[in-house]
């Protein structure tokens, strides 16, 4: 009988063909020995089977689906993962040598942590003639280490694991009940809060991915209604999980009708108003490092709050729980 890999590297693929060489390679080069890598491979229409079929190796699993979405593609690898952890690794991303070596050993330390990521290299890329053009170092982003602190970022809409760095143990996952398919965008960021509200996260605070900003669109799946962006699907996780850990019962879908009316600049405010609360204000102790944020970030940011400060759930709007609290009162 084979003996059972400690960690089970999950990559979903969609149209990522000429990434998953690079991608298998990597695990392949791990310092770390005890690992299966599970690709499934969620309805690609480019020559992504044919390049799978040529990295054979005993340790790698090829799963092939219909298109499906992201989170369910996910779901469903990792219910076929035989690890005691799982590693998270986009198909068109690199785990550095050490990067499972380093954090197993942060989990098997602490019996506390739930899920643990690291920081990253970035670049911005692009496949094609022009590649070389388009292909610049984005540098390193450092994220903090502390739970406290990390949890600042998640309640403020920003997350302080990548997802293409995260491992965590199995059986919290599936307590969890997986990544939250309801949810269009931001599956990630989602389940990396239901981490931070079940236990507690870290980091390993040295670079363990490189991950690829591509010029070409990624997106994978087909529902994208229009004013519903990544930053729409953060607010909702934040203000949905608040209310299921605080017993309020409101449903996803009264959430989201609910930001709905409050439109792009209100999702926006919300966030703005979340960071200035949560980080700008009690960011002591916070290696802020090369915070990920994009500029255009700290221009928008300020011009929603200052947009919506007279709308009647502003005074609300400095916490999720408040807004909740509001959300049910109005609802009554």
């Amino acid at each position: 009988m084979d003996n059972v890999p400690l960690v089970s590297v999950i990559t979903s693929n969609y149209n990522c063909a000429g990434y998953l060489p690079d991608c298998v390679s990597s695990i392949l080069n791990q310092s770390f020995d005890s690992w299966e890598h599970i690709i499934i491979d969620c309805g690609s229409t480019d020559n992504s089977r044919k390049v799978l079929e040529s990295l054979k190796h005993p340790r790698l699993r090829v799963i092939h689906e219909e298109f499906c979405g992201v989170a369910r593609a996910r779901n469903m690898a990792i219910q076929q993962a035989r690890g005691e952890f799982c590693a998270i690794l986009d198909a068109d991303d690199v785990a550095l040598p050490d990067r499972l070596r380093l954090q197993v050993e942060l989990l098997r330390q602490d019996k506390a942590l739930g899920a643990v990521g690291g920081n990253i290299h970035g670049i911005y890329y692009s496949q094609g003639t022009w590649k070389s053009i388009f292909q610049r170092n984005k540098g390193t982003t450092r994220y903090p280490l502390e739970h406290d602190q990390m949890m600042l970022f998640l309640r403020s809409t920003l997350s302080p694991i990548p997802h293409s760095t995260l491992t965590f143990r199995k059986t919290i996952f599936q307590e969890l009940g997986g990544y939250r398919e309801t949810m269009e965008k931001a599956e990630d960021f989602d389940l990396i809060l239901r981490f931070g509200l079940y236990g507690r996260l870290g980091n390993v605070g040295v670079p363990v991915g490189l991950l690829r900003y591509r010029v070409t669109g990624s997106r994978t799946t087909r529902h994208r209604p229009d004013g519903r962006d990544d930053q729409f699907y953060s607010v909702l996780a934040v203000l949905f999980n608040t209310a299921r850990v605080n017993g309020d019962h409101c449903t996803q879908k009264d959430i989201e009708a609910w930001l709905d009316t409050i439109g792009r600049d209100g999702v926006t405010a919300l966030k703005g108003r979340w960071i200035w609360e949560n980080l700008v204000k009690h960011n002591r102790g916070i290696s802020w490092g090369r915070w990920d944020v994009p500029l255009r970030s700290f221009i928008f940011l300020p011009l929603a709050m200052t947009a919506c400060w007279r709308r009647p759930w502003w005074p609300a709007a400095w916490s999720p729980e408040n807004i909740i609290k509001e959300f049910i009162k109005d609802k009554r």
